[in-house]
């Protein structure tokens, strides 16, 4: 008798649609909100702020993105978001696959030389992100107006707490694979 085998949901084909949904709605929450009346300093709304957290490594790169190709330059509006908004969706969608084709072949044997490039790429990107948020905070936030540097405190600092684990998550993550190759031998060696 031949067991039937379950299809298994691949999450790189899931994440990454489920996320952008997500994100498009709470930028689209977030551009429908209204700031404080007399409020005279920057502000984000909160679900723009817990949004750009969630996927603070595509946030950073369409912003740095968006910097490079538009820098004083007109940026289109498309229909429904902001250029930058639709540059930050399209790196949901690229984070998300990655993530989940992080967790759906992580049984799987990969060349070694290719294990080391991404997991260093990934603890590079890690150590940026870490310092961005470390500058911003000695750079932008005047802590005596009691602020997290816009007038959205609360939002400020879910969206820090949110950079700064995603920076760490990055760094420790692909350290400790980065960690176990070392320890490995590259070529295992044969018994007699």
């Amino acid at each position: 008798m031949e067991s039937a085998t379950v299809p298994t949901m691949k999450l790189a084909y899931v994440l990454p649609p489920v996320q952008v949904v997500l994100a498009g709605t709470f930028i689209q929450w977030g551009l429908h909100s209204h700031p404080p009346p007399g409020l005279d300093t920057f502000w984000a709304a909160t679900p723009t702020l817990i949004c750009y957290g969630i996927n603070v490594p595509a946030y950073r790169l369409s912003w740095m993105l968006d910097s490079l190709l538009y820098r004083d330059r007109f940026r289109p509006e498309l229909p429904g978001f902001y250029f930058s908004d639709w540059l930050f969706l399209i790196g949901v969608a690229i984070l998300w696959y990655l993530i989940g084709t992080k967790i759906d072949t992580r049984t799987q044997e990969k060349s070694r030389t290719g294990k080391i490039f991404w997991n260093l790429l990934a603890a590079l990107y890690g150590f940026n992100l870490l310092i961005v948020i470390c500058l911003h905070n000695v750079i932008f936030t005047d802590p005596r107006n009691g602020t997290g540097g816009d007038g959205n405190f609360l939002g400020d600092l879910i969206f820090q707490g949110l950079w700064f684990i995603w920076s760490l998550a990055l760094i420790i993550v692909p350290g400790r694979e980065l960690a176990g190759l070392r320890r490995k031998p590259s070529h295992p060696i044969a018994q007699d």
